[in-house]
């Protein structure tokens, strides 16, 4: 660089970097007191102030809310003992705005859509959760927990979900353990 633009690139005795470095705390401390504010304002108004961040486990369910305020759910996840990759998740999303909670259920790619994902606690009648989207991680299906489904779960030893492979029609189905779920919804509601 010649000096005439290594001069531009300069305040004074301070360097461009210099420069960005003491930009860039100022800022992450003025967002910092923004946050700060905002959340005292929540608190003031009455709104949620559910933990920034939490885990906690009951039975195979965990209660997780997330960094960010970006709310709390209640979940389970089968993983493939070998690989560690996600075969299949199922959260319980709090009602919200929303009239009633929801179950939302991540399966692998390559469902029929058309047939959503077939829900049954235990031996009782099963239902059909449709399918939202598909992400890149997989397909996502959601139903409502109404008053009927809330008692199976917290009655249920075991949720059996069933899906069909687009291509051969063939039903995959994971079974996951009600063990806990009820401590966990419980939890949810006073989060």
């Amino acid at each position: 660089m010649s000096a005439g633009v290594m001069r531009d690139l300069t305040l004074g005795d301070l360097t461009l970097g210099a420069v960005l470095r003491r930009f860039a705390v100022g800022a992450v401390a003025a967002l910092a007191l923004l946050a700060g504010g905002a959340a005292a304002q929540q608190a003031e108004e009455g709104e949620s102030t559910a933990p920034d961040s939490l885990v906690e486990r009951y039975g195979a369910w965990t209660v997780q809310c997330a960094a960010g305020n970006r709310g709390c759910v209640a979940f389970q996840q089968l993983s493939n003992s070998e690989t560690g990759q996600r075969i299949v998740r199922a959260t319980i999303v709090p009602a919200g705005d929303e009239t009633t909670a929801r179950l939302r259920l991540l399966v692998p790619l390559g469902p029929r859509l058309s047939d959503g994902v077939v829900v049954r606690i235990d031996e009782t009648e099963p239902q059909t959760a449709p399918y939202l989207t598909c992400l890149q991680r997989g397909c996502v299906a959601t139903t409502g927990i109404d008053e009927v489904l809330d008692q199976k779960l917290r009655a249920g030893g075991k949720m059996f979900v069933a899906v069909s492979a687009i291509e051969s029609g063939r039903v995959v189905r994971f079974e996951l353990s009600l063990s806990g779920i009820s401590r966990a919804m419980d939890r949810l509601g006073s989060l």
